[in-house]
């Protein structure tokens, strides 16, 4: 039977592991908003090379384009959002509160997206980037919009991407 994404049922995301590889301890930030979650490639780079005196290459070198993952989230509960938009929490159960870093995190972080159809897809390693987004109405809600931009692993002979069956 053939591996399909067709819709989602989960986006789970954690530490990398220690080694570098795929972290053990991921989690789902809330319900993704409906419509938001899209995966990327850009177009790769090609760099062709010529002899003067021929208009064909003798040689190419290709590169794989960035790949990515976007999505949104609209569960602002401080323990969640500080995985992705970083800062820090403070007070416990309903007294806690999210504030805001002062500078630009840098983070870092392993996910897991699960399709309806039980298949998944591993990101070792990615960075993350967030920001919150939305306008104050009656008829829209306001998000955190988060892109993750696959890095390659840190652990030797780790894939950056690896695609599967779940496990029954």
């Amino acid at each position: 039977m053939a591996l399909k994404f067709i819709g989602l049922k989960e986006i789970l995301i954690g530490d990398v592991a220690g080694d570098g590889g795929m972290g053990a301890s991921l989690a789902s930030l809330g319900g993704t908003f409906r419509g938001s979650a899209v995966i990327n490639q850009e177009d790769g780079e090609k760099t062709e090379f010529f002899e003067e005196e021929n208009d064909a290459p003798f040689d190419s070198e290709s590169a794989t384009g960035i790949k990515s993952v976007e999505w949104s989230i609209y569960d602002f509960t401080p323990s969640k959002i500080v995985q992705v938009l970083g800062g820090t929490v403070t007070g416990v159960g309903d007294d806690a509160v999210w504030n805001a870093p002062d500078t630009l995190p840098s983070i870092e972080q392993s996910i897991r997206i699960v399709s309806n159809r039980a298949s998944y897809m591993n990101i070792v390693r990615a960075k993350i980037e967030a920001k919150i987004e939305g306008t104050f109405s009656k008829k829209e809600v306001v998000l955190v919009r988060i892109r993750a931009t696959v890095l390659a692993p840190t652990k030797a002979d780790t894939p950056s991407v690896v695609i599967g069956k779940v496990a029954s």
